[in-house]
């Protein structure tokens, strides 16, 4: 096979798995996983069954798929978004950023949690593999990190722990968004000034002489935060976010 030929039907290849998550994202989002059938998910991509199976084994592999392709699609976008706000960042552009992609935010919600209950059905299915969560997560740090340099902040808890607690809040935000109980919404203002403004500060402040944060000390969030678990951490951030 000729280096051409390899390539162009490398192209080819990607071009119909893109597809197949394409119209895997849209089906698993009108009608959950177990609505979400082969047949359906190629008719819809304009392909056979053969196609699917070039590609995937099972539909547990287009599920990891569809939710990596889509969150890495929707870390782009968040990125450029950022990117084309001219001036310095602040609360509210941060947030209008935010909630201007909330329609994406919500699939990729969605497609989070239909892949977390999945798992729980079957444990015995492997996970998304380490070095794909550890790309996503990397992207979040990066976003994050440029957004504070921008606004002249300096993070008090390591920017990666900083950036896994905020994708976890913004989800659970866009996730709350039609709770009939008020009490258990949680805006996305809320989430950003806690997470983003609370565990930072002005680059020419001491963090010595940083107050106590939402009802509990600095410090006992950082300890909680380098705990591996997180268990700590991710209550006393609930706790924070209600309070605010």
């Amino acid at each position: 096979m000729t280096k051409k030929r390899a390539e162009g039907e490398s192209r080819a290849r990607a071009l119909t798995r893109s597809r197949l998550v394409d119209a895997a994202v849209e089906i698993l989002v009108e009608r959950g996983f177990a609505g979400t059938k082969i047949d359906e998910v190629v008719g819809r991509a304009g392909y056979t069954r053969g196609a699917f199976y070039s590609n995937y084994s099972n539909m547990n592999e287009l599920l990891e798929d569809a939710f990596i392709a889509y969150s890495t699609q929707l870390l782009t976008e968040m990125t450029q978004a950022f990117d084309s706000i001219e001036g310095p960042l602040d609360l509210d552009s941060i947030v209008a950023t935010l909630e201007s992609l909330a329609t994406q935010g919500r699939t990729a919600y969605i497609l989070l949690m239909e892949y977390r209950l999945f798992q729980m059905r079957n444990p015995e299915a492997s996970g998304i593999p380490g070095s794909q969560r550890n790309q996503l997560a990397d992207f979040v740090t990066g976003m994050l990190e440029s957004a504070l340099e921008r606004m002249g902040r300096k993070p008090l808890l390591p920017t990666n722990i900083m950036g896994e607690i905020l994708s976890i809040f913004y989800l659970e935000a866009l996730g709350s968004v039609n709770d009939s109980a008020e009490a258990n919404q949680i805006p996305i203002r809320k989430v950003v000034d806690v997470i983003v403004f609370g565990f930072s500060i002005p680059k020419d402040q001491d963090p010595q002489t940083a107050a106590s944060f939402e009802g509990a000390d600095r410090e006992q969030f950082r300890a909680e935060a380098l705990d591996p678990s997180r268990e700590g951490l991710i209550p006393l951030v609930r706790e924070a976010i209600a309070r605010n």
